[in-house]
């Protein structure tokens, strides 16, 4: 004969122990702060007023799900895709996004809500211009990279100019197994991503095969 359950219970500790991994996974999101006029990146980055100065050192430390709020300025590439911050060739810096991570510009640096930003008012602009000022020839390659990412990250809000994709057809760099030209996508490289771009003006950029 088989046995019937009519009712089941679960000791109280047990509920508590389920109801704090629930909440402790709600508050993980955390959303993390960049402002360009900071003095460096030894700020928490989890408020407006311990914000990072620089966007890839937010994205680094976020996780999935997390959000990076961008104060209205120019931003430039501080470190290459794999984390060196004086790569053998300078140019390979760029902006590498990372998966789940869902990055905002367009903010005046007051805001607490997401609603609250003017992407069009506050430019935020990302910028391949590494060396000399308004030279083009020592820019970065790819001011973005996306490479392997689902659609759960994010890129909003910002103007993404002055790439310079132009080297040799051979010339390339190898991403978590893709391999990226450095001829092409000198705005944004996407490869094999399904990254959600929004509300970007992506401008002034050059790629070219030189040979």
């Amino acid at each position: 004969m088989k046995k019937v359950i009519t009712s089941l219970h679960i000791p109280a500790s047990v509920l508590f122990i389920c109801c704090l991994f629930f909440l402790g996974r709600l508050d993980a999101q955390v959303t993390r702060f960049v402002d360009a006029s900071r003095p460096d990146n030894s700020g928490a980055g989890t408020s407006w007023a311990t914000a990072k100065r620089d966007i890839q050192a937010a994205i680094n430390g976020a996780n999935a799900g997390d959000q990076v709020w961008v104060k209205a300025g120019s931003y430039v590439p501080t470190l290459d895709p794999f984390g060196n911050a004086t790569p053998a060739n300078n140019r390979d810096k760029t902006f590498t996004l990372k998966e789940g991570v869902k990055v905002y510009g367009g903010f005046a640096g007051n805001e607490t809500q997401l609603s609250q930003r003017n992407w069009r008012l506050n430019v935020t602009t990302l910028s391949g211009d590494l060396g000399v000022f308004n030279t083009l020839t020592d820019n970065s390659y790819h001011v973005v990279i996306s490479v392997n990412l689902t659609s759960a990250t994010v890129l909003d809000g910002f103007t993404i100019t002055k790439g310079y994709a132009t080297a040799p057809w051979q010339s390339s760099v190898t991403i978590s197994g893709r391999v990226i030209n450095r001829y092409k996508g000198a705005g944004v490289y996407n490869s094999h991503s399904s990254t959600q771009f929004t509300n970007l003006n992506i401008t002034q950029n050059r790629a070219d095969c030189t040979d």
